[in-house]
Formats: structure tokens, C-alpha cells, sequence
């Protein structure tokens, strides 16, 4: 399913448009924000340990930022799907929480994701390089 790519893609441009109006109005990023909940421009923000929760316009991004390795933006299956299922732009695809792991599992193999590997343990974690809004 093409939809897939261009879902992480706008999954991508919703972080990727919050952490440019978090540094702008608070001059800090992800890892060093003073208040853990909060309101920034059009989004409210939760972050709970490594994880962070933000809502726009009724859309649910769930993501956790590690910058431990080179893939700093991370996210499980059910976390992306939050983003699919409170996005009225792609609510009406009604993906399944197997049938999504299978989509993103692909995108892994072609490289465009990666899994999450702590000492040769493979998690079911997706994570990419940066928040930027395109793949490689």
C-alpha cells in the first residue's frame, strides 16, 4: 500500500512542525523542555519519559525521541495507528493494528525505516533519522 509512505510522511511533518514551534518559541528541543505539559502554537504537548503525546486540530501524534543513536524518532505500531485513526485525512483506511505492522515492516526492508537493535535484539520498534517530512 503506497498510503503507508505518504502517511509517515505526514506523521513525520506533524513532529517535524512541532519541534521547529517548540525551538522558536522556547528555544529548547525535544530532550531539555523545562515544562513536560503544555501549549505551543496550535499543539498541546505531553511528554512522559522518552515518549511525547502531541494533539492538533483533534489529531493524536504519539512518538519517543532517544537520541541514544541515529534514529532518534521511534514509534510502535499502535502509536502510529493513534495518528491514522484521529487524522481525518486517512481515518477512512480503518487499518488494522496487524495489517499496519505488515505495511511498515516493508518500509523497513526497502530501508526507509529501521527497527529498533539493542545488542542484536531486534524490538518491535520503527525509528528513523530525523523528523524530517521525506523518506530516503
Amino acid at each position: 500500500m503506497k498510503d503507508i509512505e505518504l502517511i509517515l510522511v505526514d506523521y513525520l511533518a506533524f513532529i517535524e512542525n512541532f519541534r521547529v514551534s517548540l525551538l522558536e518559541h522556547t528555544g529548547k528541543n525535544f530532550y531539555n523542555v523545562k515544562d513536560k505539559s503544555g501549549k505551543i502554537g496550535d499543539y498541546f504537548y505531553h511528554f512522559h519519559g522518552a515518549g511525547c503525546r502531541l494533539e492538533k486540530d483533534n489529531i493524536v501524534c504519539e512518538f519517543d525521541f532517544l537520541p541514544q543513536n541515529e534514529f532518534p524518532i521511534k514509534f510502535s505500531v499502535w502509536k502510529f495507528s493513534e495518528f491514522i485513526n484521529t487524522n481525518e485525512r486517512w481515518q477512512h483506511l480503518k487499518m488494522e493494528l496487524p495489517e499496519l505492522d505488515v505495511e511498515l515492516k516493508k518500509l523497513v526492508f526497502e530501508k526507509k525505516l529501521h527497527l529498533l537493535d539493542i545488542g542484536g535484539v531486534i524490538f518491535q520498534i520503527f525509528q528513523v533519522e530525523n523528523a524530517s517530512p521525506t523518506l530516503k
